[in-house]
């Protein structure tokens, strides 16, 4: 692959990952499934990404936390796809962001559930993520009829290609989600849902309400979640955030206060609601009791990241 190399899988990681395969039967996991998973694990190589870097590196940095949640036996976010994945890949996850947390989990589970319910209404509905890295959400709640385009820059694509490949319902395209070129290949007619997860903090600031404005006004029907981080967390990206000595967080220059979301309207006529989309409760201490009571108390939650959901309808109606 371009830009890539490759490095031979160890014995034993080999083996670890084929091991999931009864168990994914067991789970219930479709036969079609259960092959592709076996298809990827027949690799003998695994992927190095060393030339992955500013944005495009984050994409590494959810599916660490995904697959860390998937691999326990409790979780609470199905997703082997994701451990296979991360097994795949040559990259020292924990040196760049620490130990695993919730953070992302708690974000992909919000979503997921937005989508699930949305998906009951609009069964063959198309579903777009923009900047969408190694997400494995059309994995997760694909019923069967859903009808998937993943929008992502082309270094971010050509990683996704190797390990979720187009089928005849996803479709990956190499394409900035500030290319609006990417809606000449969206079909709204059975519904359209966008989601737009860790893209919005990294544009610019004045190109997020024109991107935003620019879906309702192309699809006057479409929803649309994406997540934001308030202004002070913004802030100390722009100086510097070292998540760990080994990895800076790339500038977020775009923040968001929930004070703010009645603004959104005011970015187009066609969008009709904003709502938070409410997070369920993560691990440890920080993820399981102290983000549920921040959210649950208004002088606080102001400054808390959000999921925020959007519905369109034209402003005639």
């Amino acid at each position: 692959m371009d830009g890539f190399r490759v490095r031979s899988f160890s014995a034993s990681r080999a083996y670890l990952t084929l091991g999931l395969i009864p168990f994914l039967s067991i789970a219930g996991v479709s036969a079609r499934v259960v092959r592709q998973a076996m298809e990827m694990t027949s690799m003998t190589e695994k992927l190095v990404v060393s030339n992955l870097s500013g944005v495009p590196e984050t994409m590494l940095w959810p599916l660490y936390g995904r697959a860390a949640e998937a691999r326990r036996p409790d979780s609470r976010l199905h997703d082997p796809r994701a451990v296979i994945i991360a097994d795949s890949i040559d990259y020292d996850f924990e040196r760049s962001f620490g130990r695993p947390s919730s953070r992302h989990v708690i974000r992909a589970m919000a979503i997921d559930t937005l989508l699930r319910k949305w998906l009951r209404k609009h069964p063959g509905g198309q579903v777009v993520g923009l900047g969408e890295g190694l997400e494995t959400q059309f994995h997760r709640v694909d019923q069967g009829r859903v009808r998937w385009l993943s929008v992502d820059v082309p270094e971010s694509i050509d990683v996704r290609k190797r390990f979720l490949p187009d089928t005849d319902r996803h479709r990956n395209l190499a394409c900035s989600a500030l290319d609006l070129r990417w809606m000449d290949e969206v079909d709204p007619t059975g519904g359209l849902f966008i989601t737009a997860a860790g893209l919005f903090m990294y544009l610019p600031p004045e190109q997020v309400p024109r991107l935003v404005a620019a879906i309702p006004e192309k699809f006057p029907t479409a929803e649309l979640a994406f997540d934001t981080v308030p202004h002070w967390a913004s802030r100390k990206t722009l100086a510097g955030l070292k998540l760990t000595p080994s990895y800076t967080v790339p500038p977020m220059p775009w923040g968001l206060d929930r004070n703010e979301l009645g603004d959104l309207k005011r970015w187009h006529a066609n969008i009709a609601a904003v709502q938070v989309a409410p997070f369920g409760r993560g691990r440890g201490f920080y993820y399981g009791g102290i983000v549920p009571v921040l959210h649950a108390l208004p002088w606080l939650r102001n400054k808390m990241p959000m999921v925020v959901h959007l519905r369109c309808a034209p402003a005639s109606m």
